[in-house]
């Protein structure tokens, strides 16, 4: 369980989670479409105490 992620300078990487030797992942995203700003919004800070942007480059969050 993934119950909090902080991304910090990495706008464009994709998390992939692998469970149980799976060939494709489970989960798979950019750290901007999983706090819904599917348009990568850079203005910051903005959000709410369940997701946002916190820092300028990076800051992603998610607490769901």
């Amino acid at each position: 369980m993934i119950d909090m992620l902080l991304v910090l300078e990495i706008d464009e990487s994709t998390f992939s989670y692998y469970i149980d030797g799976e060939s494709t992942p489970s989960i798979s995203f950019v750290p901007y479409m999983l706090v819904g700003a599917g348009f990568n919004d850079q203005t910051a800070p903005w959000g709410t105490k369940w997701i946002g942007k916190g820092a300028k480059s990076g800051g992603w969050y998610n607490n769901l």
